[in-house]
């Protein structure tokens, strides 16, 4: 399981974090460890725990104690993530709640979608890395590399195309794609297709 901050001034949270899992039954609180002496945005805190059968989370409820000074509100949460190894299968559960001492988070799951893109090129090669991100009607996913199906970042040749997945949670319908390269991201406005 993984615990995302916010990118909201860094994220950044010195405290003792906690989580419980809703399913078909709850789990116990299970204590969140970061990596460093501060969670911050740039690196999710992991933990990996043996849970007795309690079907699908649908909820993930989140507490803190102890935090830390310098002005902090509380943590500023971006997405949780849970993955289970005994079947394969992870769940996404997006945030944007700030936990205090005197709050608890009830984050709810959102299902995973997958959206098929087809990149064209036009008339010049291009080795490199390529990312994406997805703008939607509910917010926008993270940056993700193009990949090919060996898990390489394709060579980009001219008049060609690339078709990839991206794996993300619903976040309704796609409005813009940001393509990037080189940290320089180009925006395409999705076009509808005219009514037959």
């Amino acid at each position: 399981m993984s615990l995302t901050t916010s990118r909201a001034d860094g994220g950044k949270f010195s405290g003792d974090v906690f989580v419980q899992l809703y399913g078909n039954y709850s789990s116990e609180w299970i204590k969140v460890p970061c990596e460093g002496s501060s969670y911050t945005s740039s690196t999710p805190a992991k933990v990996t725990v043996k849970l007795s059968d309690i079907g699908t989370p649908y909820r993930v409820d989140v507490r803190v104690e102890k935090p830390g000074g310098g002005g902090q509100s509380g943590l500023k949460l971006d997405r949780i993530e849970v993955v289970c190894s005994a079947i394969g299968d992870n769940w996404v559960y997006p945030s944007s709640d700030t936990v205090t001492p005197d709050s608890q988070a009830y984050v709810s799951r959102k299902d995973m979608l997958n959206h098929g893109a087809q990149i064209f090129t036009k008339d010049a090669d291009f080795d490199g890395a390529v990312f994406v991100t997805l703008v939607c009607d509910g917010g926008e996913t993270d940056e993700v590399q193009l990949l090919d199906s060996d898990g390489n970042s394709p060579l980009w040749t001219a008049s060609d195309s690339v078709w990839v997945t991206l794996r993300t949670f619903d976040l309704g319908k796609v409005q813009t794609i940001k393509v990037s390269r080189h940290g320089n991201p180009t925006s395409y406005e999705r076009e509808d297709a005219p009514p037959v």
